[in-house]
């Protein structure tokens, strides 16, 4: 079992200017978050890490949590998830942690067109404070960019609209369901039926244009996006999950979980290192329970695995559907 984690989801902060109606995160107001030297206790081995929150740039020490996790991991690809809103202190920030590493990206989290995404997010003006944001982050010469968005039933409508508009800023697009969470989201009300034709008409749109790129990355990322549209009627295409050993959730408080939506926690990295709690023998029971995990999610975070074991399927889906979407015929 490999028990050398390339991948996690860190959370430096539980607080939040946002009151994003699928996250209970802004209701939280403690202030006992991880130290900085906690950072340098992380596994050596990550080579890919999602910086989280609550906002992330809340945190006035973010830049030396960049620089410690940057040293400690051997300059490892890391991402910065952030709502967008507060465009000068993210700007600021992002100065000094682009001095740190270029091997540091943003998505900012759009979920929604314009009178959507505010209504989501519920900060009036959201949306172009958003904008603004990655206007200051493309001056300042960050060029991993990108919007990450959040379906719920609210903003079903606006997927491809979103999708289209990271075409014409010429940045990444990335998508997921809304989750339950009592410990990462702070809810378990996330719980809804999407609209299936509706779903099926705004990735179809996307997935085909998708296909249709000269990259070949973005068509597989056309075969992710039809599972987070399968993920979305319902289905559960995910097998033999590697959360809990190629991957992990690192709450703000230096709880060790598989990954953000399976309420199993390892053990508490705060007081007591991460080596010991990951390599327990709670956190080899919990390793059971996500391998077959009753959520069976699909997210970026956890399907890498899933694209190694079935790379000649998914190659043959590329092919097959890539021909489709040329001939302008439905993908799904």
């Amino acid at each position: 079992m490999n028990l050398e984690p390339s991948s996690a989801i860190v959370a430096v902060i539980d607080r939040c200017d946002a009151k994003c109606i699928m996250c209970n995160i802004w209701k939280e107001h403690k202030r006992d978050e991880v130290r900085l030297s906690y950072f340098g206790t992380l596994p050596q081995s990550l080579r890919i890490i999602n910086i989280t929150g609550g906002e992330p740039f809340m945190r006035e020490d973010l830049p030396e949590v960049i620089r410690v996790i940057n040293e400690r991991c051997h300059h490892p690809r890391m991402i910065i998830s952030t709502n967008g809103f507060n465009t000068k202190k993210i700007r600021e920030k992002m100065t000094e942690i682009a001095r740190i590493s270029g091997r540091i990206g943003v998505r900012v989290s759009v979920d929604g067109y314009e009178k959507t995404h505010d209504e989501v997010r519920r900060i009036p003006g959201g949306f172009q404070k958003c904008m603004n944001t990655i206007e200051a982050l493309k001056q300042i010469g960050i060029k991993d960019l990108g919007l990450s968005f959040t379906i719920s039933p609210i903003n079903l409508g606006d997927v491809a609209k979103v999708y289209y508009l990271t075409r014409r800023l010429k940045i990444q697009f990335t998508l997921t369901i809304a989750q339950n969470s009592e410990f990462y989201f702070k809810t378990d009300a996330n719980t809804f039926d999407l609209d299936p034709d509706q779903l099926r008409q705004q990735f179809n749109e996307f997935i085909a244009s998708e296909l249709k790129a000269i990259h070949p990355k973005r068509w597989f990322r056309a075969y992710y996006d039809k599972g987070v549209y399968e993920y979305g009627l319902g289905k559960r295409v995910l097998k033999n999950c590697s959360a809990g050993s190629d991957f992990f959730f690192s709450s703000a408080k230096g709880e060790i979980y598989p990954c953000p939506v399976l309420n199993q926690k390892m053990g508490d990295a705060k007081n007591n290192s991460f080596k010991p709690v990951w390599t327990s023998d709670k956190a080899n029971e919990i390793r059971k329970i996500s391998k077959d995990c009753p959520v069976k999610c699909w997210m970026t975070c956890t399907v890498k695995p899933h694209f190694k074991q079935n790379i000649v399927a998914i190659t043959w889906w590329v092919v097959r559907n890539k021909i489709k979407a040329h001939l302008s015929q439905p993908i799904l």
